[in-house]
């Protein structure tokens, strides 16, 4: 999904942020930041953040970051990624709202001047860093 989100949204550009000096990957990151949050999403997965705000029952919620880097057994990444949280007590179309922003936020967070700088120190730079959505109920 998160290449589909950068694709659909012509994000990619951004994906080499990482190349960049770190006053750059600093001063770019609000307008990053951006873009990703004016992202769109497809409609087959709007559809089913619809059902799962549904199935939520009006259960708060939080969006976590799950990529790859984070289950490396070398480098941890615990506090790089943005996890959200969502209160889900709004109307049906807010709700919807603050769950892709939410998304939104989490994918974005791949461009996290601190991660970036943290990759580089680490090695992993150029190593694919995928970003999913992990979405729970909070209890």
């Amino acid at each position: 999904m998160f290449y589909e989100f950068l694709e659909i949204n012509d994000l990619s550009n951004f994906m080499n942020q990482k190349y960049k000096s770190a006053d750059q990957i600093e001063e770019g990151y609000p307008l990053l930041r951006q873009a990703y949050l004016q992202g769109k999403f497809p409609e087959y997965l709007i559809e089913g953040l619809q059902n799962l705000l549904v199935a939520a029952e009006g259960q708060p919620l939080i969006v976590r970051s799950s990529s790859l880097l984070e289950d490396n057994f070398e480098a941890s990444f615990a506090g790089k990624y943005e996890s959200v949280f969502c209160p889900n007590q709004g109307t049906p179309a807010e709700n919807l709202s603050d769950l892709t922003r939410a998304i939104a936020r989490v994918y974005s967070s791949v461009g996290n001047p601190d991660a970036i700088m943290y990759r580089k120190q680490m090695g992993l730079l150029d190593f694919d860093e995928r970003m999913a959505a992990l979405i729970q109920v909070v209890e």
